[in-house]
């Protein structure tokens, strides 16, 4: 059982956990979030494998960050969007569109604005 004692000093928060031998309280100086614990000295244990990153404040997205690669030009991903452009003569359909931009949704990838979570496998071809 860890206590936690927590601290406002000038805006900067400071979490205490004692674990539970109570030698030495773990600081974290910002808080552990979405069910993050402090386990070490500025380290949160992320609890959900939903979420990651120092404070476990970053979401988890499952989808592949390698976009198609035929006719493209260019192909910029992380882990929750890709934005991909066509060589030039070519272009997405039916969006008739060079550029378009594609975000992890429910661990797939769907097109800007689109209300669906089917998979999403764009392909430039031929204006």
């Amino acid at each position: 059982m860890k206590l936690c004692i927590c601290f406002i000093i000038s805006s900067l928060a400071i979490i205490t956990a004692l674990p539970a031998s109570n030698k030495e309280p773990f600081v974290c100086t910002k808080e552990c979030r979405n069910g993050g614990e402090c386990v070490g000295p500025d380290t949160c244990f992320c609890r959900y494998a939903n979420f990651e990153g120092p404070q476990c404040d970053l979401p988890v997205n499952r989808c592949n960050t390698s976009g198609p690669s035929k006719n493209l030009k260019s192909v910029s991903c992380t882990p929750s969007r890709c934005t991909l452009e066509c060589k030039s003569g070519y272009v997405f359909p039916p969006l008739g569109k060079s550029k378009i931009s594609l975000f992890c949704r429910t661990d797939v990838w769907v097109q800007k604005g689109a209300n669906t979570t089917s998979t999403y496998h764009p392909s430039c071809q031929p204006e």
